[in-house]
This record gives C-alpha cells, structure tokens and sequence, in this order.
C-alpha cells in the first residue's frame, strides 16, 4: 500500500508539471461558433427559397395578370430567385379562352416593396419564347391597354422570340420591345429582326 500510495502521488506530481508545461487551457470561442451557424443557417435558408417552387401562390398571380390583360391567365410553374438579384420567374404562361398566346418564360425584376404593395410597379418585365396565333394578333392592342382598375402597372416589355402563325405565310421571329404610357396603353413599339429594325408610334388618339 506504501509503494502504491507513493506511485499515486508521483503521477499527481508529473500531471501539475505537464499542466504547468501547457499552460492554461484556451477558452472555446463560443461566440464564434454561434455567429457561424447562424450564418450557415440562413444561407440554407437562401439556397431553400432559391429552388423552391411557389404553387400556393400561382393563383393570385394569374389573377393579377388576368386584372391587366382582361383575359383568362394560366401559369404552369412560378418560381422565385434570389441571385443575383431579386426576381420571379413564370414558366409556360397562356394567355386567351384558347391560349393562343403562349409564353415560355416571364422574367420580373422585383424592388423593395413589390411583393407587398397593393399595387404592382414594374420597370421592364422580360418575355422570352412568345407563340401567337393568328386570332391573337387582333386583340393585341386590348390585352395591352390596362383597365382603370388593374393593380398591375408595367412601363416596358422587353420581348425575345417571337413567333407568329399566320395562316398562308411564315413569318421569321421577331424580337420587340413595347413602351407603355402611364395610363397603359402603348406608346412605342420597336420590332427587330436580323435584317432590320422597325419603330412604330401610335397615331394620336390610339395609344389609349
């Protein structure tokens, strides 16, 4: 028991020394590992919102969209990025009782307070893939011009792709961008081909 109590207090001995060798044990930085989970957290939450696809809010868009072109609206997916900068994007949007206007992709840049305002400002909303038919052609003009009552205000549309059926011709596509005046109706429309480029304004009293 001597020898073994002896041993005892050798290995106390040479354990202080050790820790006395060391030094004293370095704080753990709390701090730091709860501001970097948290940090880690929202960027997961980010990458969620990303990806995620917004179907619980598709109707109120359509409806939106329907208040402004006094036409039915059908959007088959809606989609909101973050990166790199704020936008919503619609995917296969009909336009018309038959759909004969029909839209690949919708690309909306939204400010500050676009989501929550009651009624929607856009500076430019970008139309990519755009298929219209023939009868669509002649109500153009009415699914441009905004009632007083729309809560959808668009200043320019800025449009890639354009294919018109026309019965008895083949048209090439077009690219068109659409300048709308405050009270909605158009007030310049630029056509674009490969070949040329076309202004057209409105006759006075025709631009609504």
């Amino acid at each position: 028991e001597a020898v073994a109590a002896q041993r005892y207090l050798e290995d106390e001995e040479a354990s202080r020394h050790d820790a006395a060798r060391e030094g004293p044990r370095k704080p753990i930085p709390w701090m730091r590992i709860v501001v970097t989970t948290l940090v880690l957290l929202v960027i997961a939450a980010l990458a969620v919102i990303q990806v995620m696809p917004m179907t619980g809010f598709t109707p109120n868009v359509e409806k939106l969209v329907s208040e402004r072109v006094q036409a039915p609206v059908a959007i088959g997916g809606m989609r909101f990025n973050l990166f790199p900068s704020p936008q919503l994007k619609l995917d296969n949007v009909a336009i018309g009782q038959g759909q004969d206007v029909r839209i690949d992709a919708a690309l909306i840049d939204l400010g500050p307070g676009a989501l929550f305002d009651e009624r929607k400002q856009f500076d430019e909303i970008q139309l990519s893939g755009i298929k219209l038919d023939q009868d669509a052609l002649l109500r153009l003009n009415d699914f441009v011009q905004a009632p007083a009552s729309a809560r959808l205000d668009v200043q320019r549309l800025k449009m890639t792709g354009i294919k018109l059926s026309v019965q008895g011709a083949e048209v090439p596509p077009l690219d068109a961008t659409v300048t709308l005046n405050p009270q909605g109706g158009w007030q310049k429309l630029v056509l674009r081909d490969p070949k040329a480029t076309a202004e057209i304004t409105p006759l006075k009293g025709e631009d609504g």
